[in-house]
């Protein structure tokens, strides 16, 4: 038998900001955006993505987020630095099928001395109902210890530039 109160504190969603109206943010909040087809093997048998693919679909537009940015993870790498997961959220909301093209939005709302937070909304392609609602915490390490190190200025400074204007020319 489940705990009532292990069920309500389940149930309980991750608010993205603590003083919103709205419980979650709109895709015009965002700057950065892909598209994604729905593939078959992304899919259950009843043809709907399956729960653990959204994670797959995040990384896959974190790194377009950073290259479009004009960061690269081999760039990265190579100054003995790299990004692990420290926490994953995924709210889902609805879902996408086989075949579908679905608009990722993904920002960077806040970032620490050694840490970044990612935000995103996964909605479909022909209008704003959300699939899923996520957030991931990454953790800048070095490579050969995996102690946590400083993000680079550089990294900053685009994050900065892009999220704060949305002017810096995306390079993919």
């Amino acid at each position: 038998m489940t705990s009532g109160r292990f069920w309500k504190a389940w149930r309980k969603p991750l608010p993205p900001k603590s003083n919103s109206t709205e419980k979650y943010p709109s895709p015009k909040d965002f700057k950065f955006s892909t598209k994604f087809r729905v593939r078959l093997y992304f899919c259950d048998s009843y043809g709907i993505i399956h729960h653990s693919n959204y994670l797959k679909i995040l990384e896959d537009t974190r790194v377009e987020y950073f290259r479009g940015i004009g960061w690269d993870y081999e760039e990265f790498e190579s100054m003995g630095r790299m990004f692990l997961v420290a926490d994953s959220y995924c709210r889902h909301l609805g879902s996408a099928r086989r075949d579908d093209i679905i608009t990722v939005y993904c920002r960077v709302p806040n970032y620490k001395r050694s840490s970044a937070q990612l935000e995103y909304l996964i909605t479909p392609d022909t209008d704003d109902n959300l699939i899923l609602y996520g957030l991931i915490t990454l953790v800048c390490v070095d490579c050969q210890t995996r102690r946590p190190q400083r993000l680079p200025d550089q990294l900053i400074e685009s994050i900065d530039e892009f999220e704060s204007t949305g002017k810096k020319q995306l390079r993919f």
